[in-house]
């Protein structure tokens, strides 16, 4: 009576080992071409920016001043070469301490109130 083997082949091992390998290689060519499609886009999605119209835009080039940006789109050095800090430069922003605006013009006129009189306190 002959003795079958339960067990691997050496043949069955190569070939198991030749199929991991050729899937190993398509699935490394298919993540190079994944990254050199990618690589671009980033570069042109990083490399846009917007500034808005009371902004101005403040570029840094490794973290030293380069140059200002006026509103409007502007392009930089993408990955983190360059950076923009926008500040808004037209906006004005004011607090009402003892007195009410009663006409917000450049020249405004100004009232008092019950409501804006200092409280004394005994």
């Amino acid at each position: 009576m002959a003795r079958q083997s339960v067990g691997f082949d050496p043949d069955d091992f190569s070939r198991l080992a030749r199929e991991t390998g050729d899937r190993l290689r398509r699935s490394r060519q298919d993540l190079d071409l994944g990254r050199a499609g990618y690589c671009p886009f980033a570069a042109l999605y990083g490399a846009y920016y917007q500034v808005e119209p009371d902004e101005v835009g403040l570029v840094t080039r490794f973290g030293r001043f380069v140059r200002t940006c006026n509103p409007g789109p502007a392009r930089q050095v993408p990955f983190g070469i360059e950076q923009v800090q926008k500040v808004p430069v037209q906006r004005q922003l004011k607090q009402e301490f003892g007195f009410r605006t009663a006409t917000p013009t450049f020249r405004g006129s100004f009232h008092k109130d019950d409501k804006t009189r200092p409280r004394r306190s005994c």
